[in-house]
């Protein structure tokens, strides 16, 4: 490993970033609404998107020849609106995944299920002791009205049907994620939340953490058009299961993320036009590379969204 060195990097006015934009090839015809955006939305957020736009063998961050700076502001306006459109499905499958496993679990172990050590498996990772006391806390600090009334009016820790709109999906996720796999009650309720989905077990499993990190790219307005995500989940086997009929590729990129957000939605909400939308938002456009976010030649002719 390198040694580290010291950040010695000055930080530069709008008008200094403006002009090592130019000098690094970059066309700006008009350094006043480029001096709003930088100043609305940043250099270093906007040279996120600019490095495609850049001579990908140089070391200088040369930008290809006719780039301009609207081109970076497509990109930058593209990927916030592709986030826009997959945080609406996302939206939707929290609050199925939330609510369905509040109530499969209540049914079958009781409403405050999450309390019953018997039903967790403790590992290097998790200790339901220590999970119990951060759930306490939560309860005792919420600022939630509906929790703020329960510790008012009841004398033990809320079920779990409100517990979970109190939780982040990554606290939730945890839980789910650290449950005895061989108890009988975990197994017959997490193949309840599964079918629920339209899914089996096994891609329930493997497709949580993929949509909590699909929520968390969302809500804290990162990358996403062209980013190599973590995970790399399962894909259906049954045919039942709507998918596409084509190789979806790496299934660390975007387009692999969004099959699976769209079977999904396919189940939870089968009257959405999401697919529609996506495809409206690519058609609005058409200059933005899509090969890399992974999609296809012909994609949009799969009967799978919902085009033909």
């Amino acid at each position: 490993m390198p040694e580290k060195q010291a950040y010695d990097k000055p930080a530069l006015t709008i008008d200094e970033q403006i002009d090592l934009l130019i000098n690094r090839g970059l066309s700006v015809p008009d350094r006043e609404r480029a001096a709003h955006y930088l100043r609305y939305i940043s250099y270093y957020r906007l040279s996120i998107y600019a490095r495609t736009l850049q001579v990908s063998e140089s070391t200088e961050h040369q930008f290809q020849d006719g780039t301009t700076f609207d081109d970076v502001l497509k990109l930058y306006t593209f990927d916030r609106e592709l986030r826009l459109l997959v945080m609406d499905a996302i939206e939707r499958i929290e609050v199925a995944l939330r609510g369905t496993i509040a109530y499969e679990f209540s049914i079958g172990a009781g409403p405050n299920w999450y309390a019953d050590p018997s039903l967790f498996k403790d590992s290097y990772r998790f200790n339901h002791a220590k999970e119990m006391s951060r759930i306490e806390k939560l309860c005792n600090k919420s600022h939630e009205v509906f929790m703020k009334h329960h510790r008012e009016t009841y004398d033990s820790l809320p079920p779990s049907w409100k517990l979970v709109e109190a939780m982040t999906v990554g606290e939730i996720e945890r839980i789910f994620f650290n449950m005895d796999a061989n108890n009988k009650t975990v197994k017959d309720a997490r193949y309840r939340i599964a079918n629920s989905l339209g899914i089996p077990v096994r891609l329930l499993l493997s497709w949580f953490k993929p949509i909590c990190l699909l929520r968390n790219i969302c809500a804290h307005h990162g990358r996403l058009w062209n980013r190599k995500l973590i995970y790399r989940f399962d894909i259906p086997r049954n045919p039942n299961i709507p998918w596409v009929s084509h190789d979806v590729g790496d299934r660390q990129k975007v387009y692999a993320y969004l099959c699976m957000v769209e079977a999904l939605m396919k189940r939870i909400n089968p009257h959405s036009s999401w697919s529609k939308r996506l495809i409206e938002l690519l058609g609005n456009h058409p200059d933005i590379p899509i090969q890399y976010m992974g999609f296809p030649e012909g994609w949009s002719d799969d009967e799978f969204w919902g085009m033909k």
